[in-house]
């Protein structure tokens, strides 16, 4: 496998067709070669990911943006084949996003994720280290991600990645939280209000379900009280003081770990 950065169209053969692969895009939701050529043009970045065949199997794209009042690389799509997945390659495209971001003395990367999806948590919070402040709801409108459902809406966290600082994330794996979430005996969450309402600094955990994605096929009801459990939660805290900070992988749920602004700048 091998990543380079893309400078050209012609080097952009097939990118509308590996979209539709990897995500089920309907036409309307691919993006056009012209706009990765405008990206690169203006001062952006495109990574792509290739096997020994130079058979296009991944790519992410970035443009150059800003987040308060500093500049930072603005990553909008990272996508790597579903045969190629979990083999390292979303991890490289965004390490060579980093070194591209500290290369022009940007503090950042940031990008949206899906935040029932707990593999995505995994690489960038867990992997990756990078940090939550911001929900977006439904930040894309209407979708038409076949891949995602139907019906749901694409809430988002917004997450910065702090390229100065060194990969080290926090685990808080001996630290003591306060779960935000209960789970029923059939797997469907309760939001303990009390915490959310009150929580009073504490150090916070906010669940979700391991595999949210088939749930949205298989159990509807099930999911969508998942999405609004946790997008309830997630904005609720993030705009009042708190942050993502870690991320606890499971076998059937994962965890977000919260801290206050308040806390973090005592530590």
């Amino acid at each position: 496998m091998q990543i380079r950065q893309i400078t050209s169209y012609d080097e952009l053969s097939g990118i509308e067709a590996l979209q539709t692969a990897i995500w089920q895009f309907e036409p309307m939701a691919v993006t056009p070669r012209h706009v990765f050529i405008a990206a690169i043009r203006s001062g952006g970045l495109v990574l792509g990911a290739f096997d020994q065949q130079e058979t296009f199997i991944g790519f992410a794209l970035a443009f150059r943006g800003e987040r308060l009042g500093q500049p930072c690389l603005y990553s909008h799509l990272v996508g790597i084949l579903p045969s190629m997945q979990s083999q390292g390659v979303g991890y490289e495209l965004k390490m060579q996003q980093r070194r591209f971001a500290k290369g022009l003395g940007f503090e950042s990367v940031v990008w949206t994720f899906d935040p029932l999806l707990a593999k995505n948590a995994c690489l960038n919070i867990q992997k990756l280290g990078g940090k939550v402040y911001t929900f977006l709801p439904n930040a894309y409108g209407s979708t038409a991600f076949k891949l995602y459902g139907s019906g749901f809406p694409t809430h988002r966290l917004e997450l910065c990645w702090h390229v100065n600082e060194d990969i080290t994330p926090e685990s808080f794996s001996n630290c003591e939280t306060t779960a935000v979430i209960e789970i029923d005996s059939n797997n469907f969450p309760k939001v303990t209000h009390d915490v959310l309402y009150h929580p009073e600094n504490r150090t916070l955990s906010l669940p979700i379900p391991a595999h949210h994605l088939p749930m949205r096929i298989d159990a509807p009801e099930q999911a969508h009280r998942w999405q609004e459990s946790v997008c309830l939660c997630a904005e609720t805290l993030l705009n009042n003081g708190y942050s993502i900070q870690s991320f606890r992988s499971g076998e059937t749920h994962g965890s977000y770990i919260l801290q206050h602004k308040s806390l973090r700048s005592a530590l």
